[in-house]
């Protein structure tokens, strides 16, 4: 069930993705996701996504393209029906687009405009409109969006819910997640400096003496 943003859609796309409940089914497409998650010092979370076409699989064909994309999925029964960290399930607030745990922090990327909600059997961020695909030109050919989250995660699922000319579809396909440290700001680098010249130079004077 797609909330907020086309509510059109609610029954008659709801096949394609919630026939199990079961168990989250994983494949391999010719798309791999980059994800890196940094602190940002104020009690979130930096997210930078890359989307890449490496065509790994071999198995994609030019005018091939992904549409529904969703990036955070969870499967419904791999998690506490009330939360989801990037997705905040069952919570809409009026000033959000249902996604009120993440914020973009950069443009809409590819062939999509805003930013909505996929819940059901998958539930995470999704680009809108879902039924815009994504066609890359060429292998190699890359997007490119970041937001802030609460959520420091070490592992992140992606999926893409329908395809062009029989395209190879990521469901619930694990990202390439790494979490780094961001480096000390040059003033605070200085200041430390500052301290440990002053603090030399003051046991240097002492001894002297």
């Amino acid at each position: 069930m797609v909330k907020r943003a086309f509510p059109l859609l609610v029954f008659s796309l709801l096949p394609v993705f919630s026939a199990s409940l079961k168990s989250a089914p994983l494949s391999d497409s010719p798309l791999t996701m980059d994800v890196t998650v940094s602190p940002t010092g104020t009690g979130l979370f930096s997210y930078n996504f890359t989307l890449t076409l490496d065509n790994h699989t071999g198995t994609w064909s030019p005018g091939q393209g992904w549409g529904w994309m969703i990036f955070g999925d969870l499967f419904i029964g791999d998690i506490d029906p009330n939360t989801n960290p990037l997705f905040g399930l069952g919570q809409w607030p009026a000033s959000g687009p249902g996604v009120p745990d993440f914020t973009m922090t950069s443009a809409i990327p590819g062939p999509w405009a805003q930013l909505s909600s996929t819940g059901g059997s998958h539930n995470g961020p999704t680009f809108a409109f879902v039924l815009d695909y994504w066609k890359p030109l060429g292998i190699g050919d890359s997007l490119h969006w970041s937001g802030t989250s609460s959520a420091d995660l070490s592992s992140i699922l992606f999926s893409s819910l329908i395809g062009t000319d029989g395209v190879q579809l990521p469901i619930f396909e694990s990202a390439h997640v790494t979490q780094t440290t961001p480096e000390p700001s040059s003033i605070a680098t200085l200041t430390f400096g500052l301290l440990a010249i002053a603090l030399l130079a003051k046991r240097g004077f002492l001894l002297s003496r």
